[in-house]
C-alpha cells in the first residue's frame, strides 16, 4: 500500500461542514463533508475548518495558523480556502483587498513551511439566498477566482477555483449544501489527482 500523504484543510465553516438548517447551527454528518470525501488510501485528510474564520492578518493570527498547521507535521499539502467571511464582515472590502490579505498571510506561512506544498482555493461566489445578501457581496465574490489566481501565481503555489465546480449552496446562499460538499469534493479530487496526490 502506498504511503499516505498528509493533507491539512484550513478554512472556515464550509471546511468545518456547518449546516445552517439547525436553529443553533450544526454540522453535516462526517461522511458527507468534502474533507471526508477526498480521503483515500493515499491521503490522510485532516479537517481544520472553523466557523467564522477570516484570513489571518495580524502577526498573532498568522502565528496561530502556523501552529495549527505545524501541529500535524509533516504536512505534505496544506489546502487553504478563506475569504467569504472577510468580504461579508468588511463593508468596504473588495475582492482585491481580500486577495491581498490572503497573499500576505500565505507569504508568511509558505516561508515558515518550505517543505509543505500549498493549494489555494478561491471560495465559490456568494449566491442570492434567503438571507438577501447585499448586491456588493455577490459582485465582489464573483471576482475571487481571478484575484486569487493572480496571488497564487505570484506565490508560485497551486490554485483551484471552486466557482468551476458547480457547488450547490444551502438556502442562505453562503454555506454548502450536502450536494455542494459532494460537488466540491469531485472537483477537488480531480485537482489533487492532477497534482499527483
Amino acid at each position: 500500500m502506498n504511503q499516505q500523504k498528509r493533507v491539512v484543510c484550513y478554512g472556515d465553516s464550509n471546511t468545518y461542514g456547518y449546516d445552517p438548517r439547525g436553529v443553533l447551527g450544526g454540522r453535516y454528518p462526517d461522511e458527507t463533508l468534502w474533507t471526508t470525501l477526498i480521503q483515500t488510501d493515499t491521503r490522510d485528510v485532516i479537517n481544520e475548518g472553523q466557523n467564522g474564520r477570516m484570513i489571518p492578518k495580524f502577526a498573532w493570527e498568522k502565528s496561530e495558523a502556523l501552529q495549527i498547521l505545524a501541529a500535524h507535521a509533516p504536512v505534505d499539502l496544506a489546502i487553504v480556502m478563506l475569504g467569504t467571511n472577510d468580504i461579508i464582515n468588511h463593508w468596504d472590502f473588495k475582492a482585491e483587498d481580500v486577495a491581498a490579505c490572503m497573499e500576505n498571510c500565505l507569504t508568511d506561512l509558505t516561508a515558515a513551511m518550505p517543505d509543505t506544498r500549498f493549494l489555494l482555493i478561491a471560495p465559490p461566489p456568494i449566491q442570492t439566498g434567503q438571507l438577501q445578501m447585499e448586491p456588493r457581496l455577490l459582485v465582489e465574490s464573483q471576482k475571487f477566482g481571478e484575484c486569487y489566481r493572480a496571488a497564487a501565481d505570484r506565490l508560485n503555489i497551486a490554485f483551484a477555483d471552486a466557482a468551476d465546480w458547480q457547488v450547490e449552496p444551502a438556502f442562505d446562499g453562503v454555506h454548502f449544501s450536502e450536494k455542494g460538499h459532494a460537488a466540491f469534493a469531485k472537483g477537488l479530487n480531480q485537482t489533487l489527482s492532477q497534482m499527483g496526490l
